[in-house]
């Protein structure tokens, strides 16, 4: 924009020169492209074949994605290097995005060969007129942000455009944006901060089929529509965006029912009791589905340890290879002990067998007692030996009749000296006439 012009007349070509450099100068460190050639302070820059080559040559020494062959590129950089005219892209037909923003650009052109362009950048240029763009039918994003343009016009073609960014230009009224009708994909519209003070731009916003996103603060009308916010969020039935901060679907349910009885009476206080109760019935809703939502997690977490308890109660039920199951049964007492009074003499290093015979009792007074020799049935040389016929011990001698006692002398005759008791192996006494039974091996 040229200081102190703001109605935007004639102007000297030397002093627009002058200004683009001076724009050029300030906006260098604003580069968003991977490349940026220094513009010479004396001259503006020409769009030629050799320069572009030569831009594409240097930047792939860079390893950036520019290629020297023109129609491999699918992107060029070409901001801040101080273009008045867009030229020599003929060859460039593989293009998708182009970035030319910050030049000296005064006409939209020089693009009929770019059909397969989906990304154009021209903000920050000096563009009065949309036109030169009937071929780019694939143009999704186009970006004219800080121009001079007054009218939305040329993009009848363009149906597939989806964005379009237009602020800070001199769109005026209503009828200067009509055209985006004709734009059936345009979800994104920015026309922020622009000279539009025509009320009538919300019957145009209105009826635009696929408009999500909308920028209009920083214009005139925005003071004159009463209740703006609310107004435009009603308007536009599918707006998700309005200005600085997005739409939510508990906002559109207020801003409804707040307009269907600020229409129905006019009465503002009204309207705003029935957003205050909409307001209120949003809040037991989500209480209540918070309540729903804690039972249903509690009901998850009961099912999973009941799960949990089935599979543990399967896994204990573990099948043999005949497909029976395996019934636990409980150990004897006496077997237990017996075996844990065992494991502890070989933790104490005791001897691991012991004598196989039960205890012999004490003899009573005068009575002869033979010595029984002390066996281990853990002897695998005496098991040997004995025989097929050795499946149990002998049974023991008879005992001898007990002699008269005499009243001359206590000491009887011919009485052999008790022999010392056995240890035995265990302390629980075992049957004589079932000598096997003292074998753990079967007790187990």
């Amino acid at each position: 924009r040229i200081p102190g012009n703001g109605d935007r007349g004639e102007v000297p070509l030397g002093e627009l020169e002058a200004v683009v450099i001076q724009s050029e100068e300030r906006l260098a460190h604003h580069s968003r492209g991977p490349y940026r050639e220094p513009v010479p302070a004396s001259a503006m820059v020409e769009m030629t074949q050799e320069y572009l080559r030569n831009l594409c040559k240097e930047a792939r020494r860079q390893n950036q994605d520019m290629y020297v062959t023109p129609e491999i590129n699918d992107r060029l950089y070409l901001h801040y290097k101080g273009f008045r005219k867009i030229q020599a892209l003929e060859k460039y037909t593989g293009l998708k995005v182009l970035w030319l923003e910050g030049n000296g650009i005064d006409e939209l052109g020089g693009l009929d060969h770019q059909t397969q362009l989906r990304t154009l950048y021209l903000h920050e240029n000096c563009i009065e007129e949309i036109k030169g763009v009937e071929t780019l039918t694939e143009l999704d994003t186009l970006n004219l942000s800080k121009n001079f343009v007054s009218r939305i016009s040329g993009l009848s073609n363009c149906k597939r455009l989806s964005t379009l960014l237009m602020a800070h230009n001199h769109l005026a009224s209503a009828d200067d944006i009509s055209q985006v009708l004709d734009l059936p994909n345009l979800t994104t519209l920015d026309i922020q901060h622009n000279r539009i003070d025509d009320a009538a731009i919300l019957d145009v916003i209105s009826v635009m089929p696929s408009l999500r996103v909308l920028y209009l603060q920083g214009n005139p009308v925005v003071k004159q529509i009463r209740y703006y916010r609310k107004t435009l969020i009603a308007s536009c039935k599918d707006l998700r965006y309005l200005d600085d901060r997005p739409v939510f679907p508990d906002e559109r349910r207020r801003v409804t029912a707040w307009k269907k009885v600020y229409d129905e009476t006019g009465d503002y206080e009204k309207a705003l009791e029935a957003e205050r109760a909409e307001i209120k019935a949003i809040r037991e809703e989500k209480k209540a589905e918070d309540e729903r939502n804690f039972r249903a997690f509690d009901e998850m977490i009961r099912q999973g340890v009941e799960e949990k308890r089935k599979r543990e109660a399967e896994a204990q039920q573990t099948l043999n290879p005949s497909g029976e199951p395996i019934i636990q049964s409980t150990e004897s007492p006496a077997v237990a002990e017996a075996r844990q009074q065992r494991l502890d003499r070989i933790m104490a290093g005791g001897p691991v067998s012991t004598a196989a015979s039960p205890p012999v009792p004490p003899p009573l007074e005068g009575e002869a007692v033979a010595a029984v020799p002390s066996k281990d049935i853990w002897d695998a040389t005496e098991v040997e030996a004995e025989g097929p016929d050795a499946g149990s011990l002998p049974p023991p001698p008879p005992m001898p009749a007990a002699p008269e006692a005499s009243t001359h002398s206590p000491v009887q005759a011919n009485v052999p000296p008790t022999p010392p008791p056995t240890p035995p192996f265990s302390s629980v006494p075992v049957a004589q006439e079932d000598p096997a039974a003292t074998d753990f091996d079967e007790l187990d």
